[in-house]
């Protein structure tokens, strides 16, 4: 009989529980030269198997692909050879196997990673689990390790502290008066034309420190993300809270863009924060262009990130939640928190979230005694109630 007959009858066999009784001759197929020919016939046997349950013959069969140079390298067989080991009871087997995937094949396989994460946390090895969802495993091999977040911005501190840029810096920050703030773009350049040489290298150095925040790997941010959740308890409430302004710091990233959103990692006095705050709150009507472009394309990578708009809104309002359990010593995390919320694509896409994201901001400018954000917010949910007035009149 043909060796495509064979397979199809014994793939039959396998759907139909029959699988047991022609074992031996289906193991006698697994050949070399059959699993070069064959190769996707073969893990549908095995995936037939364990669909039925029979996860040691499954294992088996299995280890047979293991062995030839054609699929050995397959991530499909080695998260099916983990999935088999994990539902067999052999837990540790299934931990070298997922292993194998994300430190030897794909480093960037979600399912591998998630799957060998939750595994972990059943076993209570949730330190390990942790190390496992660090978006900076995501680099390869032979790749120097980035230095954290941290040390990553006092490096850029330092480096504008040493430059030239740092006086035409300040007298730009001086000169932030509410009116200028209408004229100046989100992204603008607040440096001189003289130094733009370094000027590009500095939001080089920027750019590179900006990946942590994985504002530009949709599979770092679902890892981060991840991260966030498990980190949400009592005993690591502080990670969490770092980890989770991180996470949300990303979107805002991708809206206002690095040369604006770093003033944000260097808030050494009130003068400055209240500044960044202000603008966040003066620009955020003018970016309704730009919000509906970037709420787009947040839709198209939803299902790739695996990371929805719901997920992002419940992580802020969950660090909403931390830092008003703070006060009076969040109030500057939390003002800022609240303003930053409304230039979020995940906030501005949904007109209650958006709605929301205005009611905190107000709140807490009035609790820090900042009225410049709240009348703003106050005059912009005034316009709109006054044309919805108009419309229905």
């Amino acid at each position: 009989m043909p060796v495509e007959l064979q397979l199809k009858l014994f793939l039959i066999f396998a759907h139909l529980g029959l699988g047991p009784l022609v074992v031996s001759r289906v193991e006698s197929t697994y050949t070399n030269e059959n699993i070069v020919k064959y190769s996707n016939w073969l893990l549908d046997i095995v995936v037939a198997y364990k669909e039925k349950n029979l996860y040691s013959i499954s294992i088996q069969l299995i280890l047979k692909l293991k062995k030839s140079n054609v699929t050995c390298k397959l991530v499909q067989v080695w998260t099916l050879l983990a999935e088999c080991y994990l539902e067999a009871g052999e837990t540790e087997s299934a931990i070298k196997a997922y292993r194998h995937v994300i430190e030897n094949l794909d480093p960037r396989h979600t399912g591998a990673r998630l799957g060998l994460v939750n595994l972990l946390r059943r076993l209570g090895r949730n330190q390990e689990a942790l190390k496992f969802l660090n978006p900076s495993n995501l680099v390869q091999k032979g790749v120097k390790p980035e230095i954290s977040l941290t040390e990553q911005c006092d490096l850029i501190v330092q480096k504008r502290e040493k430059s030239p840029l740092k006086s035409s810096h300040r007298s730009t920050v001086r000169s932030f008066a509410s009116s200028d703030l209408r004229k100046t773009s989100v992204v603008g350049d607040i440096d001189s034309d003289e130094c733009s040489v370094e000027k590009v290298c500095l939001d080089s150095d920027w750019l590179d420190a900006s990946a942590n925040l994985v504002s530009r790997d949709h599979v770092a941010y679902r890892l981060a993300y991840e991260r966030c959740r498990m980190l949400d308890t009592p005993e690591s409430v502080d990670s969490f809270l770092e980890e989770a302004w991180a996470l949300l710091f990303s979107d805002v990233t991708r809206v206002c863009g690095p040369r604006f959103t770093q003033l944000a990692l260097t808030l050494d006095s009130e003068q400055h924060r209240k500044l960044v705050i202000d603008r966040l709150a003066s620009v955020a009507p003018a970016l309704t262009d730009t919000l509906s472009n970037q709420i787009d394309a947040e839709r198209s990578t939803t299902e790739t990130n695996g990371v929805s708009s719901s997920d992002i809104w419940g992580l802020f309002l969950r660090v909403v939640d931390v830092l008003r359990a703070r006060l009076p010593k969040s109030l500057p995390q939390l003002e800022t928190a609240t303003a930053w919320a409304s230039l979020l694509p995940h906030v501005q896409g949904n007109d209650l979230r958006r709605l929301a994201a205005s009611h905190l901001l107000i709140s807490s400018s009035l609790i820090a005694r900042h009225g410049t954000p709240a009348f703003l917010e106050l005059r912009k949910i005034q316009k709109q109630v006054s044309y919805n007035i108009y419309v229905i009149v």
